[in-house]
């Protein structure tokens, strides 16, 4: 157990770190804005193309474990969908944050921890997590966001711009297709 808090306290002195800067008034909220929308649009794109692009797809047991994934997401997709008639007939905004909030999962602090839960594999079975099933989630949750969003693009072609603007589509997209060649 002490192994998974080291390799998670990187993760929590960084969030005490961004707190206290932006307490202290180092960092403006505005700065901060301009930070995470870089990270969003540029580093996190770049970062899964890297991981889902250098990913062993085709080791072993990697697409039953990647089905495995999916089939995790579809179930959870499902249950969830499946509540917005009971829970969300008129909420349309309100069910798309259920509806993440249900099949969206946290893969840094995973990416964080994979080292001391699975040892030298551990970043391997990241990497081939990720690609998948990152694109998978977020062409589910833009099309999700677009149908019930509150700003509900209808049209197929607001569709389609929504998805390939998505930069974690496209970095994922890119990285996967990058095996191919």
């Amino acid at each position: 157990m002490s192994d998974v808090i080291a390799e998670l306290l990187p993760v929590f002195v960084l969030i005490v770190i961004g707190w206290g800067v932006r307490a202290a008034g180092i960092v403006t909220a505005e700065g901060f804005g301009w930070v995470n929308r870089f990270g969003y649009f540029v580093l996190y794109p770049a970062f899964l193309f890297n991981l889902s692009s250098n990913a062993d797809l085709q080791a072993g047991e990697a697409g039953r474990f990647i089905l495995g994934l999916l089939l995790g997401f579809a179930v959870m997709f499902a249950v969830a969908l499946a509540m917005k008639p009971i829970f969300f007939r008129d909420e349309g905004p309100a069910f798309t944050s259920v509806l993440q909030g249900s099949v969206r999962w946290n893969g840094f602090v995973l990416l964080a921890a994979a080292p001391a839960l699975y040892g030298a594999a551990g970043p391997h079975l990241i990497g081939i997590a990720f690609g998948p099933l990152v694109l998978v989630v977020n062409f589910v949750c833009v099309l999700v966001l677009a149908r019930w969003g509150a700003n509900g693009a209808n049209s197929a072609r607001a569709i389609f711009d929504q998805i390939v603007a998505n930069p974690l589509i496209l970095g994922c997209g890119a990285g996967l297709l990058a095996q191919l060649f």
